[in-house]
């Protein structure tokens, strides 16, 4: 988790479904999942990562104006 890093909390997503409303906004740069999707402002290089249990996070990564979920 990135704690002071959320843009966005949106509840009843799946993992897939908060992967593509992080790929789909610009200034999200990595998600944390815990069955409520958060969009964060940070990546786990910008800012130390703090694992929690049943807690799946994910940076995104772009190159070439192509975008992935990477975990």
């Amino acid at each position: 988790a990135l704690d002071a890093h959320n843009i966005l909390i949106v509840g009843s997503q799946t993992l897939d479904e908060c992967k593509t409303l992080c790929l789909e906004n610009v200034n999200c740069k990595s998600i944390d999942f815990q069955g409520t999707c958060f969009l964060n402002d940070a990546d786990s290089e910008m800012v130390g990562l703090t694992e929690f249990p049943g807690d799946v996070f994910y940076d995104k990564i772009c190159s070439e104006g192509m975008c992935i979920m990477f975990s």
